[in-house]
């Protein structure tokens, strides 16, 4: 497992970008780029190559909402950025 960063100790969320000096993983910096792209919300569905992601998730002021199917989270995910106008 990649070694994690010192950047969400604090128990609030992260809301600025993280400094040059700190290690980040490849899920870390995605998450960031998600968060101040103004995404909220996310379905999904936990597996294999997928496990750092969750795990940083919960560091991270977004919703996930758990599927059983690939096609089902795609759709949700349509139907919710329809409904609510947000990416």
């Amino acid at each position: 497992m990649a070694a994690r960063s010192e950047l969400h100790t604090s128990p609030s969320f992260p809301t600025a970008a993280p400094q040059a000096t700190q290690k980040l993983i490849g899920a870390e910096i995605l998450l960031h780029c998600l968060v101040a792209e103004g995404v909220d919300t996310m379905f999904g569905m936990p597996g294999g190559v997928l496990l750092s992601f969750y795990e940083a998730l919960p560091n991270f002021p977004i919703n996930h909402i758990l599927v059983r199917h690939e096609q089902g989270a795609a759709h949700m995910a349509e139907g919710y950025a329809r409904a609510t106008g947000k990416p």
